[in-house]
């Protein structure tokens, strides 16, 4: 099953932010803060929640590139 960006929205229940916000936005054509703005937007329109987590709390988040998702599904 293929998924567009905003289908995966969908199953987003909580989505977890690193607050250093250093996200890889280039291949979507946008600048980090709108990819930032458009990932939380999302989640909220869809009934997720939103943490953006300290640095020092979100270093297991590095290796995803500072971004997580704890699915409904």
């Amino acid at each position: 099953m293929v998924f567009d960006q905003t289908d995966l929205y969908e199953l987003v229940e909580h989505l977890l932010l690193d607050e250093a916000g250093q996200w890889n936005a280039e291949p979507m054509g946008v600048t980090p803060e709108e990819l930032e703005e458009e990932m939380i937007e999302l989640a909220f329109e869809y009934g997720g929640d939103v943490s953006v987590l300290e640095t020092g709390a979100a270093e297991e988040l590095a290796e995803a590139g500072g971004v997580a998702a704890m699915l409904r599904w």
